[in-house]
């Protein structure tokens, strides 16, 4: 052992939704910020494409999905799971972020949100738990660490989501 930490790479999984022809003011700031402490990132909206966004959203680094696919946010993270792996991404990172686009910010540096949370690849964080039916973690932001990802069980979580009739349907 070198005592030399080992480096931590991020990869982004962030599931949207719009409506109209461009992507909202809020979702440009929250993408933007991401991709400052992101190794890789895959943004999935549930949408069809729209009439404008970022070139740079589409690089060596990211990509974005459009697809109506109606599964909501864990739909969205199945599918850019999928994407990921299929790039090689997966195999890169050290941590998983599943984020959704209702965030309004960052109001400060995000890194110093993250750093904490990428020192164990053993564990999951989030920024909000909910006691709403059971106690869990809040999905709109979590990281989790590749080792727990690649457990069976939490695997199959992702690639198990169907679509579901209504939001509260998802949240059972």
């Amino acid at each position: 052992m070198s005592g030399v930490p080992e480096p931590k790479a991020l990869l982004t999984l962030m599931a949207g939704h719009f409506t109209g022809g461009g992507v909202p003011e809020t979702t440009l700031i929250w993408v933007e910020a991401l991709g400052k402490v992101s190794s890789h990132m895959v943004l999935v909206f549930d949408n069809p494409e729209p009439n404008h966004w970022p070139a740079n959203w589409c690089s060596a680094t990211s990509s974005v999905l459009f697809d109506a696919h109606g599964e909501y946010d864990f739909g969205s993270y199945k599918k850019g799971l999928q994407h990921a792996e299929e790039q090689g991404w997966l195999d890169l990172a050290t941590h998983v972020l599943f984020c959704n686009d209702s965030v309004y910010g960052p109001i400060a540096d995000i890194a110093n949100t993250i750093e904490p949370m990428l020192e164990k690849t053993n564990e999951a964080w989030g920024l909000t738990g909910s006691h709403q039916l059971t106690p869990h973690l809040q999905s709109f932001f979590l990281v989790l660490g590749t080792e727990l990802l690649r457990k069976p069980a939490i695997r199959r979580l992702f690639d198990g989501v169907v679509r579901q009739p209504h939001r509260q349907a998802v949240i059972e």
